[in-house]
Parts: structure tokens; sequence; C-alpha cells
């Protein structure tokens, strides 16, 4: 590539042409740079062939070096920014991953945790590497075929150029329109129109990921979560809803029960919430879901309508995900997603940072990221909401189970 540019790089300033010309001797140079060039000096010659001139000569706009230079300053590197785009998206989910282990592992596991995101790190720079290089060369390879092509082209036509000049200065009328004729049959040319030269001009965007990486390291030490010691609030409980003794557990009880109906309680939707909330920092627990057909997770807030038929959004203050029909999962955003999992959860992980607005969750025995809520300004107390589901003649029986987050040794999170 370099030998490419050289053709369109001003020697004055070392940078690509900016409103070429050229001088009678046939160098060029931007306008700016050569007209500055011959103000500093007594009399006029080229920089380049150090020809000399009589008086400042005419320049000429060179429009060939113009059209290219700016097709130079316009490339883009498409294949390598994709190359780039899939590596930051690799990048989001090594984030998310250290981000489930950074909730729900000790201080010294997160040590293990932060060497293996070292050395994927590295492993991806090493095949970026190899990979820019041989786009680079690719690219190199193609450019100049292009630039030969070219100049070849720009020869036959000044030839006939020539030729063209010198019949106008001939009297020999017969020769001329024997000459004319083939002359004006127009020479085999490429259609230049379409072809754009690539160049890997990559430098930034590779320089940007390369700072979300060291951001991201430079803080993953403060940005440690809480894990929440969730507890069910039966005060909130649908009466149809059976939950444990020690708020841990909460079921289909087949039966409606004899609660009053305080404005807190959900009297139609099966829903209950957790006792702690939470409107700032960052929280994670996880809940089994093992043997479940149907079943809604995730976090509300507290002003949340909790008489009537509930609508699951974040326009009306939930952030969930759920189960359906023992295989549909889904994003209940502002319009449901559709969720395609690998493998059916065991054991959910919701995670919650007030400070960034996102709410997350994780496959946990997987350690896969399902969906993230991001963008959001919670200005409202959260709270953890359940959703069990009916019973379903038996199908959906078991209980969501908030489960004692104690992950060591062999059972640590890998990335």
């Amino acid at each position: 590539m370099c030998s490419t540019l050289y053709h369109f790089t001003c020697s004055l300033c070392l940078e690509v042409f900016n409103n070429p010309v050229s001088t009678p001797c046939g160098h060029s140079f931007c306008v700016a740079c050569i007209s500055s060039f011959w103000a500093q000096g007594d009399h006029c010659l080229c920089p380049k062939c150090e020809k000399s001139f009589l008086g400042r000569p005419e320049l000429c706009d060179n429009t060939f070096a113009r059209d290219m230079a700016e097709q130079f300053k316009r490339m883009t590197a498409t294949e390598v920014q994709q190359m780039i785009q899939d590596r930051v998206k690799k990048l989001e989910e090594i984030k998310e991953s250290v981000k489930l282990s950074k909730v729900s592992l000790r201080i010294e596991d997160g040590i293990q945790v932060l060497t293996n995101l070292i050395q994927a790190i590295q492993q991806t720079q090493v095949e970026l590497i190899v990979k820019l290089e041989e786009k680079q060369r690719i690219a190199e390879r193609r450019a100049e075929g292009l630039i030969k092509e070219l100049e070849k082209e720009i020869i036959e036509l000044q030839r006939r150029n020539t030729e063209l000049d010198q019949l106008s200065n001939t009297e020999d009328y017969i020769h001329v329109l024997q000459r004319c004729s083939s002359l004006c049959t127009p020479p085999h040319t490429m259609d230049w129109s379409e072809i754009t030269v690539y160049a890997d001009l990559c430098i930034s965007t590779i320089r940007a990921a390369v700072t979300t990486i060291e951001n991201h390291l430079n803080t993953l030490e403060h940005k440690l979560s809480e894990r929440g010691d969730v507890t069910l609030d039966p005060w909130t409980a649908n009466p149809w809803l059976d939950v444990s003794a020690d708020g841990k557990q909460v079921k289909d009880g087949d039966k409606q029960q004899c609660f009053p109906d305080n404005p807190e309680r959900f009297d139609t939707a099966p829903c209950v919430l957790g006792k702690e909330g939470f409107s700032s920092g960052r929280h994670y627990w996880e809940v089994e879901v093992v043997g479940k057909t149907a079943w809604d997770l995730g976090v509300a807030r507290v002003s949340v309508k909790r008489k009537g038929v509930v609508r699951l959004s974040p326009e009306d203050g939930f952030w969930t995900v759920c189960l359906r029909r023992g295989n549909e999962y889904r994003a209940c955003d502002e319009q449901a997603v559709l969720l395609h999992l690998h493998e059916k959860p065991r054991k959910l992980g919701v995670y919650v940072d007030c400070e960034e607005g996102q709410v997350s969750f994780y496959n946990v025995d997987a350690r896969s990221h399902i969906y993230t809520f991001s963008g959001y300004n919670f200005t409202e107390k959260l709270l953890p909401l359940f959703n069990p589901d009916m019973n379903d003649d038996g199908n959906n029986r078991a209980p969501l189970v908030i489960s004692l987050i104690n992950h060591k040794g062999g059972d640590e999170f890998i990335l």
C-alpha cells in the first residue's frame, strides 16, 4: 500500500494530495504547498527535479491525481472492520461472561477469571494481527494492479491525443481521414466508475477496541457486585401462590388462600416480589427452574400495577424473561423478543446494575448470557419478581427456588 500511496502523495507535505496541481515539468504538488514553497525563494524551481522557471509558471489542475487522492481519503477497510466488529462482539460476550463471574465469585476466584480473560484477549490479538497483515497484502496487490492498468490506459490515450494533434497540422486530407477513422475507434479500457480501492486503515478501530479492553480490566475489581440475599415477601403474593416459610421457594398452591386484599398484593397475576429492594449498586441472585414448563423472572419497580391484568414490559415497570410451553423463551421487552437458547437453563442468574441502568439474565450452568435490558434510568426502588405460573395439571408443579450462591473450586465459572 505504501508504494501505491506514493503516487498520490505530495513530496512537500508528505500527505495525500489536497487540490493537486502540476508544474510545466510534470510534477504534482498540493497547490498550497507549491505556492508556499515558491513564496520563500527569489526564483521558482521544481522542488522535485529542481528545474528552474522564468517567473512563476502557470499551474495546471491535476484532476486525475485529485480524484485518486480523494478516493484514497474515502477508503474504508470494510472487510477488516467486519473482523473488528466480530471481535468487538466477542469482547462483549467475554464482558458478559466476566460480569456473571464477578458477581458470583469470591475475590480469590476472580483472579483466575482475570487470568483467563487476559489469555483470551492475547490469543485474539495474535489472530487479529495475522489476518490484518494478510488483508493488507491482498489490498496492496490489488491496488498496485489497478494503478498499472490505469497508467497503461493513460499512456495509450496520450498517444492517441498526440497523433490527433499531429494530424491537425497536415494537409494530406486522405491520410487524415484514414487515421481519424482508426483513432476514433474507442480503445479497450476498463469501467473505472464501479472500482473502489479499500485500504486497511483500521488503526483507530483497533485502538478503540484496545481502549475498551483496558478500561474493562482497570475497573474489573471495582465492579465486583454484591451477592443478593433475596427473600420472598408473602405480603405481595397472589392468593393462589404457596410461599415457603423461609421465603426461598414459591409455587402454584392449587387453591386460593384467605389472604387480606392489601394494596401490595397481586390479585390476578400469579406473582410475588422480593422483600429486599434496591435503588443503587449492583446486585445478583440465582433461581432454580428445574422441572418448570412456565415461569417469569426479573425485577419490577416498587410502584408497578398489582391489581387486575399486568403487562410485563419495561414501559410498565417490569424487566423480565419468561418461559412458556416448556421450550419457548422470551425477553419481555417493549416488543417480546424470542430467545434461541442452546441449552435449557436449570438455574438462572439475575444481575442488576442500578447505575448503568441494566438488567441481565444468565444461564448459570452453561456460563452463558441470555439477555440484557440496558439504557434505563431507574428512578424508583426495584424489587425481584417471581412468577411460577399455574400448576398445569401437575406439569408445572415444581417451585421456583432462590439458590444459595457458593461457586467454589471446580464449580467456578470458566470463560
